[in-house]
């Protein structure tokens, strides 16, 4: 990853104050309800986290991009999401009024 380009694409998509939500999604990862168990032992779960500052999207981006492949969402949240397992969660579809991601390579 280039520094220089994540900072380019947090200052295009952070509007002051708003979140960026953030995904790292492992090539591992079964989607269903039936793989919750492979999931888990490949520990291929996607990682979300919302940042709000610079320092945050690069850290983000350095710690999950070797692995996995960073999104981030192109909308700025008004909020950061919560599961009920207290983990971060993406927003809803309903919760934001357009969704598409940018790859991060």
């Amino acid at each position: 990853m280039y520094p220089t380009d994540l900072r380019r694409t947090y200052r295009l998509l952070a509007p002051a104050g708003s979140f960026v939500e953030v995904g790292a999604f492992s090539p591992h990862y079964r989607p269903g309800r039936e793989h919750r168990q492979w999931n888990r032992e490949q520990d291929a779960w996607p990682r979300i986290g919302y940042v709000r500052n610079e320092a945050d999207f690069l850290a983000f981006a350095e710690r999950h991009g070797g692995d996995r492949m960073v999104c981030c969402g192109l909308n700025p949240r008004s909020q950061a999401y919560e599961g009920p397992w207290g983990y971060p969660r993406a927003a809803r579809e309903s919760e934001i009024p357009a969704s598409r991601a940018l790859l991060l390579d």
